[in-house]
Formats: C-alpha cells, sequence, structure tokens
C-alpha cells in the first residue's frame, strides 16, 4: 500500500493571533477559500459540518427533555401544593409557638430575676435577724444576771433571819448572799438602775443579821475550847474546820467583827494552853529530887 504524498498547506497563517481580540475574519475567509481543493481541508470541513448537525439534535433533545422536566416539575408542585400549604401551615404554627416560648422564657427570665432580687434581700433581712438574735441573747443573759442578782428570794430572807448558823443551808444562804452584795457593790448597771434604791438596803439589812448571828456562833463555839480537859487538836481538825465558810464570810463583810473573833480565838486558845503550860510545869515540879549541895558531908 503505498503512502500518501505529503501535501504542504500554505495556509498563510504564520501571523494569525488567535489571542488578539481585533481577528480579521475576512482574511481568514480568503485563506480557506485558496486551500478550499485541498482533500484533508474537504474532509475537515465536512466533518465539521456533520459535527454541527449532531450538535443541533443534541440540543433538540435537550430542550425536549428540559420541557418535560418543567412540565413534571410543575405537575408535581402542584400535586403537592397541598402538602406544601399544610408545610407552610405548620411552620406558621412553629413560628407562633416559638413566639410563645420566647415570650414565656422573657417571662420566666424576669421572674427569675425577681426571685434573685427577694434572696438577696432575704438573705440580707437573714443577717439583720442573727444580728438581732445575737444582740437579744447577749442582752437576756445580761438582764438574766442582772434580775438575779437585784432579786432577794423570800428563801433567802428566811434562812438568814430565823434559821440556825448550824444548820445545813444557812453556809448556802450565806453564799448566796455574799454574791448578791458583791454585784450590788461592784456593778456600776446595778448601782445606777433604780432597783438599787430598794434593794441595797434590805440587803444591807441581811448582811448586818448574818454577820451578828455567825459572830456569836463563833464566838460560842471557841467557848468550847475553855472547858477543862478539852483537846485542842482534836477540836480544831473536826469541828472549826468545818467553820472556815462563815469565817471567810464574817471577814469580807465586817473587818470590825472578824477582828473580834480573830483576837477572842486567839485569846482562847492562848489562855487555854498557857493553863496547860502551868499544868504540865506543876506537875515537873514535882518531879523535882534534891541533890546533895557542897557543904554536905558524904
Amino acid at each position: 500500500m503505498a503512502a500518501e504524498p505529503v501535501v504542504s498547506l500554505e495556509l498563510g497563517l504564520e501571523d494569525l493571533d488567535i489571542t488578539n481580540e481585533d481577528l480579521n475574519f475576512a482574511e481568514l475567509s480568503e485563506s480557506l477559500s485558496r486551500v478550499a481543493g485541498n482533500k484533508l481541508v474537504s474532509d475537515a470541513l465536512r466533518g465539521k459540518g456533520q459535527q454541527n448537525d449532531n450538535i443541533r439534535e443534541q440540543a433538540k433533545d435537550l430542550e425536549v427533555t428540559l420541557r418535560q422536566v418543567e412540565v413534571e416539575s410543575i405537575e408535581g408542585y402542584v400535586s403537592e401544593s397541598g402538602n406544601l400549604q399544610e408545610l407552610h401551615e405548620q411552620i406558621l404554627e412553629c413560628d407562633g409557638v416559638l413566639d410563645s416560648m420566647e415570650d414565656l422564657l422573657g417571662r420566666f427570665l424576669g421572674d427569675l430575676s425577681e426571685i434573685s432580687s427577694e434572696i438577696k434581700h432575704i438573705q440580707k433581712e437573714s443577717l439583720n435577724l442573727n444580728v438581732k438574735l445575737k444582740n437579744r441573747k447577749e442582752l437576756h443573759e445580761k438582764l438574766s444576771v442582772f434580775a438575779d442578782n437585784m432579786q432577794i428570794p423570800p428563801s433567802l430572807i428566811d434562812v438568814v433571819l430565823d434559821s440556825e448558823v448550824n444548820s445545813a443551808e444557812y453556809l448556802t444562804s450565806l453564799q448566796l448572799l455574799h454574791k448578791k452584795l458583791n454585784f450590788l457593790r461592784t456593778s456600776k448597771d446595778a448601782q445606777s438602775s433604780l432597783a438599787f434604791q430598794d434593794v441595797a438596803p434590805e440587803l444591807s439589812k441581811l448582811e448586818n443579821k448574818a454577820v451578828s448571828k455567825v459572830k456569836a456562833f463563833l464566838l460560842e463555839q471557841f467557848s468550847i475550847l475553855r472547858k477543862p480537859k478539852t483537846n485542842i487538836q482534836i477540836q480544831q481538825q473536826n469541828r472549826l474546820l468545818r467553820l472556815k465558810g462563815f469565817v471567810s464570810f464574817i471577814k469580807q463583810h465586817n473587818q470590825v467583827a472578824y477582828s473580834e473573833v480573830r483576837t477572842n480565838y486567839t485569846e482562847t486558845v492562848g489562855n487555854v494552853l498557857l493553863s496547860h503550860f502551868r499544868v504540865y510545869l506543876s506537875h515537873v515540879s514535882g518531879l523535882e529530887v534534891r541533890v546533895a549541895a557542897k557543904g554536905d558531908v558524904v
């Protein structure tokens, strides 16, 4: 099979610039007419024509398809119009629900703000109440101490005035009387109160009466030591040591009476001891034996 001869095509397109926007179609047409008789060019132009026909047919088919799709879309939209309307209504209903929820949440937020303010107010009131409660407790304690020390129980009066000093409740009553007198004389609040004018004289009377009775009782107890054959040490341990509460009371509330009691006790004990010592000396003197003097003859 012989090879086809190579045909040299001189189209004169060397100066053709397809990137230039100013394309001269007249020169292009003239160049193509000069080579129109060439077999390769003719075949290429015929193929291009057939290709154009195919493109036109494809375009027509595509247009038909598009129209069909458009019609189907319209029919589908029409057939779904009821659902779309329902969907639209549902969307509107959802919008309404969302609006109501937004309004509800807004009111809820406002309520929360009010509740927060109320909580802060309650906390503040609670702190104020705690302070008031603390102050009232302190005031109640002070008033309780004040009232307890400023009142004179009838039982205290009865014991101090009528009971015997050696009774079981007398020393307890003396301790209570001492507590009230000490409060009355050391507390400025008590001294500046209206009750002081009423209570102070009564407590002073009870104090004088108690000092008088305790003094007489102590002197009576000391007189026992003067009895003959009395063992002072046993009396001191078994009897006098129990009287230290009475001695302490009289020392704190009447120095003159305390001095009399102390003097009486020291004199009594001194006299008793002196008497015992004299008796002892007399017995020792009887045991004295005469020894021979230097002038005696052995």
